[in-house]
């Protein structure tokens, strides 16, 4: 069984508490287990909280969104109303034609709807523009596939930089690295047979 499951939750609270701002003095492997023990626990609380955090930033945002509209709904319903009776009165005064009508507060004007041009298909208009010699439509950004460099150059003795064929540093990039050995921490896989068991 998972020792994690076995824990109590308000020891791990108040063992983390007491143990925020000094190092543990760890004996054994029982008691490194321990600790490891905790640590998971810790990052699943982290992972489980975080989940808590998006759910309750999805209820405010509707939360906000019903807010907003109870305070604003009846202003764009009455703003759009009379957009409308402003409409109906440029238009009688342009006698249904383009042109503006010059207010004391603005001035109100009536034009053709330039459109909004909408892509159906980008990628088989991207390819048209490009066989059609239109490639001046299509941009490209660019970005460092840090997985290809990694593949093409060395690194120095050293390990924080990138060398060429020659063996020059590669400029505008650097490996950042902690000095000395560092912590990993892999979480134990369950055996075949404690899965089987549990499973029974």
């Amino acid at each position: 069984m998972n020792p994690i499951e076995l824990m109590d939750e308000d020891e791990i609270m108040e063992s983390i508490a007491a143990d925020e701002d000094r190092a543990l003095a760890i004996q054994n492997d029982d008691e490194a287990d321990e600790v490891l023990s905790q640590i998971l626990w810790a990052k699943r609380k982290i992972e489980e909280n975080n989940e808590l955090v998006k759910r309750k930033a999805a209820e405010l945002k509707l939360l906000l969104m019903n807010y907003e509209e109870r305070l604003n709904g009846s202003l764009k319903h009455y703003a759009e109303n009379r957009s409308k009776d402003l409409e109906a009165y440029a238009t009688k005064k342009l006698e249904n034609q383009k042109g503006s009508v010059k207010l004391f507060h603005g001035t109100v004007s009536m034009r053709e709807d330039a459109g909004r041009t909408e892509v159906d298909d980008e990628e088989s208009l991207i390819r048209w523009m490009k066989q059609t010699g239109h490639g001046d439509c299509v941009t490209v950004k660019e970005s460092l596939s840090k997985t290809a460099l990694k593949k093409a150059f060395k690194k120095d003795p050293s390990g924080r930089y990138f060398v060429d064929e020659d063996g020059n540093i590669i400029q505008g990039v650097h490996i950042a690295k902690e000095e000395g050995l560092q912590l990993r921490i892999t979480e134990a896989k369950p055996k075949k047979a404690e899965v089987l068991k549990g499973a029974a």
